[in-house]
């Protein structure tokens, strides 16, 4: 690898390409890159490079690599990475403190030298700084923004969201590391109001709606017999193995049995699962297959295998409702003109839920039998006054490229 002073931008916190939104973020994030600067080479430090291989071939891109993570959770002797981490920032401190390169001490010398070619460091959207997903993914996000302080990088992170924190120690961790960068762009009222409460520069927070908004979407043929006749209506089901996790799988696989077994049977729509994590020990097609099983009306239901975001986007767009307690497939069908039912378990979805002033078509794990009455009313409204859910449609990439046009 060389080191010369061409135009490279590094991508940190790129978790695992078979996570949609992930997926959907980091493309919309090297979109906006691309747009912006033209850089020569764009590095991407992914906690999972075997499972980017979708992402990868959506990209086609020679300008884009793929680099495992020095800090990473996904996979891995732990003993390893952690005494690869503490090798690795020991020689950053060093590099720093002495101008001496002592590269020996590091075994993977490719992530940290992509880090030092860069000019430019971007902090992958999301929600990064969140400890609700395990501390050991929290300090990972944590070290390797740490890492990029400590080499001096210029640093942006790119629309994200900021807690939420189960532990008050987690939410002053994110703030120290949030007053060393040089940009933030926060994607929700709620992290504005934590950056203003935390009194940092102001000149150096912004606040532009999810990238994902301008995620293209892809027709995808292998769809077309799902939707050859217009009179055949589709809700949108989507899985949570989060969620069956934290109110319990049983309950949650017969709840959503139920709830598909009521649109299918009363209202005559046929059920679309949304699975948009597909991998690790949060797989939502899983729960999928469990609550088809649990169902009465298997055959108006159907499981979609899909690895592209742009495709599944398209296949939101067809729907009539989504009912979701994903951002990502949220903002896929806000963006499409599509309807939308939230489920609450971490803030995100209130907050874009609010944003659009449909906050009463969203509950929460503690009312999450309500989905039923929300329903009911959904399809009454939209039988007696289809203009009722009106959707205004919001562009955001212009913002993002004239930003780090001026960043830069």
């Amino acid at each position: 690898m060389t080191h010369t002073n061409s135009n490279v931008v590094a991508i940190l916190n790129h978790v695992d390409s078979l996570n949609l939104g992930d997926a959907s973020l980091l493309f919309m994030t090297i979109t906006i890159i691309k747009k912006a600067l033209s850089p020569n080479r764009i590095f991407v430090l992914s906690f999972d490079t075997d499972n980017d291989r979708n992402i990868k071939d959506l990209l086609k891109d020679e300008t884009v690599e793929f680099i495992l993570s020095p800090a990473r959770t996904s996979k891995g002797n732990k003993t390893a990475i952690i005494l690869e981490m503490i090798l690795l920032m020991s020689w950053a401190i060093i590099l720093r403190l002495t101008g001496r390169n002592l590269s020996f001490i590091i075994r993977n010398k490719i992530a940290p030298y992509a880090l030092m070619d860069s000019n430019l460091v971007i902090i992958r959207g999301g929600d990064n700084l969140a400890d609700i997903y395990g501390t050991s993914a929290f300090l990972s996000h944590i070290y390797n923004m740490l890492l990029a302080i400590v080499m001096k990088k210029k640093i942006i992170i790119l629309g994200t969201s900021i807690g939420p924190f189960k532990r008050t120690i987690s939410k002053y961790i994110a703030l120290f590391i949030l007053k060393k960068v040089d940009h933030i762009v926060t994607r929700d009222s709620k992290s504005m109001s934590l950056l203003r409460d935390a009194r940092l520069n102001v000149g150096k927070i912004h606040f532009i709606p999810d990238v994902a908004f301008d995620l293209p979407l892809e027709l995808g043929k292998n769809y077309d017999s799902l939707f050859r006749d217009p009179k055949v209506e589709y809700v949108g089901m989507g899985t949570s193995a989060m969620i069956a996790n934290q109110i319990g799988r049983d309950r949650y696989v017969s709840l959503m049995a139920n709830i598909c077994d009521k649109i299918t049977g009363q209202f005559s729509s046929n059920i679309i699962f949304i699975s948009h994590v597909l991998s690790g020990g949060f797989n939502d097609e899983d729960i999928a297959r469990e609550i088809l099983v649990k169902m009465k009306n298997k055959d108006s239901a159907f499981i979609v295998h899909e690895v592209n975001p742009l495709k599944m986007k398209y296949l939101i767009s067809k729907l009539e409702l989504l009912i979701s307690p994903r951002m990502h497939p949220i903002i896929h069908a806000f963006s499409t003109g599509v309807p939308v039912i939230g489920i609450d378990y971490n803030d995100k979805t209130r907050e874009l839920m609010r944003f659009f002033d449909k906050e009463r078509w969203v509950t929460d794990l503690n009312h999450i039998d309500t989905l039923f009455e929300m329903i009911d009313a959904f399809f009454a409204l939209r039988r007696n006054d289809e203009s009722f859910y009106k959707i205004e449609r919001i562009s955001v990439i212009d913002r993002y490229v004239d930003l780090i046009k001026s960043i830069r």
